[in-house]
C-alpha cells in the first residue's frame, strides 16, 4: 500500500507536468532533469521504474529510506542516519561519561541514557597503552560471558572490532582490546578504563538484549551532537541514494563495463587489493568473466563517525550482503567508509566482517 501511496504522489505532484512535455524534449533537456532532482525526488522516481519493471526487492530497500523516525523536537542526533526496521545502536559521550541506548521496533523508536566509563585519558586512542577510548564507529564481534572473564569484567563483555581499517590504515593506530563490558565497583570514577566502554553490571543487563554480534553499531564520539532535520533528511536520503547506486552499478558491472562501479571508489581509496589503480585493474579483470551480479542488502544502517578526514566527515554504511553471480557466491557483513569528495559522495575504504 505504501508503495501505491508514493506512486500516487510522485505522479500526481511532482512528475506529472514533466512527463507530459518530455514527448517534446531532448534527450539532454531530460537528462538535466533528472541530475536537478532533488535526492527524494530522485528515489521516488527510481522507485516508479522498479516497480514498473517488478523489481520489488530494490523497491522496498528504497522506499524504507523514506521512512521518517517520530521526534518531537526540531533537533536530530546526526550519528544515527538510517536503519532497519528493528535496530539497536549505541552513541558513546566521553566527555560527559554517557551512552546512548537507541533501539526501535514496527516504528515504535526509544531511547535510554545511562552513565559509562571510557579511558583514563581524554583524545582520540592512537597507540597501544595510551589509556584512551578511541573515536570511531565499531561493532561487536561476540560475546563473552562471565564464567569465561576476569571478576573486574563483571557480568559480561563484548570485544569491539578496534582497529578497523580506517584506524589501521590512515591514522596508523596501534593497539586492541577495547570492549564494552560491565564492571563489579558500581561505585568506580568516571575517565577509570584503561580504553574500553565500561557500564555497570545493572546496566549491562540491561542493555546487552540489544547489542547484537556483528550488527549493533557503536559509535563513539566526544560529545553528542544533533542537527537540524531538514539538513539531516537531505544527507540520509541522498546517502541511501548513493549506496543503491552503487548496487545497481555492481549489478551492472559485467561484461567489461566496470567503470560506473568503480567511479562510487574515491581517488584516496584504500583496498585489500591497493589504491584505486589497482582496485581497478582488478574489478577490469573480474567484470570480463562475469555473465550477471545480483547483490541483495539487508539490515542496513548508517551512521556518522565523530571525526573529521582531509577529505571531509567519515559515514558508515553496514549492512548483510548476500552476493550471488554465474561463478561464485558470497554471504556476509559488508562496511562500507563513504565520504564527500568534490561535492559527490565516494567510497574511502570497505571491509567485511
Amino acid at each position: 500500500m505504501k508503495i501505491f501511496i508514493i506512486l500516487f504522489t510522485t505522479f500526481s505532484l511532482l512528475f506529472a507536468e514533466s512527463f507530459v512535455n518530455f514527448s517534446h524534449a531532448k534527450i539532454d533537456d531530460i537528462e538535466k532533469f533528472l541530475k536537478n532532482l532533488d535526492p527524494k525526488s530522485k528515489i521516488e522516481l527510481e522507485i516508479l521504474d522498479l516497480v514498473r519493471h517488478g523489481d520489488k526487492t530494490s523497491a522496498a530497500f528504497l522506499l524504507s529510506l523514506l521512512q521518517t523516525d517520530p521526534h518531537t523536537d526540531d533537533k536530530q542526533l546526526e550519528n544515527l542516519l538510517v536503519h532497519p526496521n528493528s535496530f539497536s545502536v549505541i552513541v558513546v559521550s566521553k566527555n560527559e561519561q554517557k551512552l546512548k541506548l537507541i533501539y526501535g521496533k514496527n516504528g515504535f523508536i526509544q531511547t535510554i541514557e545511562i552513565p559509562c566509563i571510557t579511558g583514563k585519558r581524554q583524545g582520540d586512542k592512537l597507540e597501544a597503552g595510551d589509556k584512551k577510548t578511541p573515536n570511531g564507529v565499531y561493532f561487536p564481534k561476540w560475546f563473552i560471558p562471565q564464567e569465561k572473564l576476569s571478576k573486574i569484567y563483571g557480568v559480561g563483555a563484548f570485544p569491539l572490532n578496534y582497529p578497523n581499517i580506517i584506524d589501521k590504515k590512515i591514522y596508523h593506530k596501534t593497539g586492541d582490546g577495547i570492549w564494552l563490558h560491565a564492571t563489579n565497583d558500581d561505585k568506580r570514577k568516571p575517565f577509570s578504563s584503561n580504553g574500553c566502554v565500561v557500564v555497570t553490571n545493572e546496566n549491562f543487563t540491561k542493555i546487552k538484549p540489544f547489542v547484537l554480534p556483528k550488527k549493533t553499531p557503536i559509535v563513539i564520539v566526544d560529545d553528542f551532537s544533533y542537527v537540524d532535520k531538514k539538513n539531516f533528511e537531505n544527507t540520509k536520503l541522498s546517502l541511501g541514494y548513493f549506496l543503491y547506486h552503487w548496487k545497481k552499478s555492481w549489478e551492472q558491472s559485467v561484461n567489461g563495463k566496470y567503470k560506473d562501479y568503480v567511479d562510487c571508489y574515491s581517488d584516496h581509496l584504500i583496498s585489500r587489493y591497493g589504491d584505486k589503480k589497482s582496485f581497478t585493474e582488478y574489478k577490469k579483470r573480474v567484470a570480463q568473466g562475469k555473465k550477471w551480479i545480483k547483490l541483495t542488502l539487508k539490515n542496513l544502517y548508517v551512521t556518522k563517525d565523530g571525526r573529521v578526514l582531509d577529505y571531509g566527515h567519515i559515514y558508515v554504511a553496514s549492512f548483510d550482503m548476500d552476493y550471488r553471480s554465474n561463478n561464485y557466491k558470497w554471504h556476509g557483513k559488508k562496511i562500507l567508509y563513504i565520504i564527500k569528495e568534490n561535492g559527490k559522495w565516494k567510497i574511502l575504504a570497505e571491509e567485511n566482517l
